[in-house]
């Protein structure tokens, strides 16, 4: 009987877990909710884009050596 007992617990607990941390998911959204998820999905997506460019702009920036004048001679 205490192993059923522990199980049971176990399951409410994974239960509660998951219902805390659901994912978005299209199924359960109504057609405005999901034209909304969806927008926001492509402005978080090009955001990142936009970051992951300029971190290798800015990296290519640090690689390169600055350029030197040459000395007057004279």
């Amino acid at each position: 009987m205490f192993p059923v007992f522990i199980a049971i617990v176990g399951v409410v607990i994974y239960v509660q877990y998951k219902a805390e941390r659901q994912p978005e998911r299209p199924t359960t959204a109504t057609p405005k909710e999901y034209i909304e998820m969806v927008e926001k999905s492509k402005v978080e997506r090009i955001q990142k884009s936009r970051s992951e460019t300029e971190q290798e702009q800015s990296k290519e920036a640090e690689e390169q050596p600055l350029p030197t004048q040459p000395k007057p001679s004279g």
